[in-house]
């Protein structure tokens, strides 16, 4: 399957505040017109990794989307928007993306607000899932969407791609 676009978002970078973790989206367009994002994450120790973990956060949802790819088959036009959910078990999951790092945490990014790049994967994902993104925030964090800072972002976007 031959790919026509590729978009790369970092949705976190690494830092101590978030304990060295990265995430990022990335989003492939094939040539029969199929498009899919997938988030891909990975923690280090230090800032000695910053690059190559955001590497590899890159490498996880890349690994991602081509799974997703080559085992589904849909369309998804400019006003729709797709998100397939997976078990623990499936090859796309975190468990198993991630399975040989230690200390894998699921929150990170701080106490700065979130980035309007996570409010904005937030609100997708909510609504490729039929939830109400407003309720869902409030049900996991106990605040508005508005107040969410970094960390509980963080650990929203990684409940919503579990």
């Amino acid at each position: 399957m031959l790919i026509t676009s590729r978009k790369v978002q970092v949705l976190s970078i690494p830092h101590k505040g978030n304990e060295f973790l990265a995430v990022c989206e990335v989003c492939l367009t094939s040539s029969t017109g199929q498009i899919v994002c997938a988030v891909g994450d990975a923690q280090g120790k230090n800032e000695t990794e910053i690059k190559g973990l955001i590497q590899q956060a890159e490498d996880f949802a890349h690994a991602r989307a081509i799974l997703l790819l080559e085992s589904h088959t849909f369309k998804i036009d400019d006003n729709t928007s797709a998100c397939l959910k997976w078990s623990d078990e499936s090859p796309l999951s975190t468990k198993n993306f991630l399975k040989n790092i230690p200390n894998v945490k699921n929150a990170g990014g701080g106490n700065n607000p979130a980035s309007p790049k996570q409010i904005d994967l937030i609100t997708k994902l909510c609504q490729a899932q039929g939830e109400d993104v407003e309720t869902f925030v409030f049900k996991e964090c106990k605040t508005d969407l508005n107040k969410l800072i970094g960390s509980q972002a963080d650990k929203i976007i990684k409940k919503l791609t579990l």
